[in-house]
């Protein structure tokens, strides 16, 4: 027999087994509620953990991504500027017109990839300027690309951008030309 006091005159009043029941129902309802809230409180907590951990992995992404991309060679556009084909639609010995232009930057993924490779192998501080001299027959094919300046001096960065170079294709032309492309590499910190 249990015995409850309520309110300032002590009214007691004899708990029966079904009052009984129903407290051990309430604090089995209330202890599982709170084993329910740890485990949401605990998985919350590893949510934020995989968060925090993913938006830190990719942050040291996009560092990595901007670094890349600093270190990223630039390519130099080669011409006079002025979007114009010269002497009746064919490029001038030695600069090549607009359309050589867009060859050229289309194929600098490839010139860049001679460069980063030297980055890694030859120094990180390796920057300077390549010259590259093509002759380009009237098919469009190379058929001749030689280096007329290097200040780059890493002779097997060279020779990988001449291999690139006779990689290239033009579109036909009227007659053979030779063109002349500068070539800009620099790691930017």
């Amino acid at each position: 027999m249990v015995m409850l006091g309520v309110g300032a005159s002590m009214v007691f009043r004899q708990l029966d087994e079904a009052d009984l029941a129903e407290l051990r129902n309430a604090a089995t309802a209330a202890s599982q509620a709170e084993s329910v809230r740890r485990q949401a409180a605990d998985r919350v907590a590893e949510a934020l953990a995989e968060a925090e951990k993913a938006r830190v992995e990719a942050m040291t992404a996009a560092r990595a991504a901007a670094a890349a991309a600093r270190a990223a060679p630039r390519v130099e556009e080669a011409g006079d500027g002025d979007g114009q084909d010269d002497r009746n639609g064919r490029a001038d010995e030695g600069r090549p017109d607009e359309v050589a232009n867009r060859i050229v930057r289309r194929h600098s993924a490839a010139f860049r990839a001679c460069y980063e490779r030297a980055l890694k192998t030859a120094s990180p501080d390796l920057k300077g300027r390549v010259v590259l001299r093509v002759a380009v027959a009237p098919s469009g094919a190379v058929t001749h690309a030689s280096i007329a300046d290097d200040t780059l001096g890493d002779p097997p960065t060279a020779d990988c951008i001449v291999r690139r170079a006779r990689a290239m294709r033009f579109p036909a032309r009227e007659d053979a030309v030779t063109l002349t492309l500068p070539l800009v590499f620099a790691a930017e910190n």
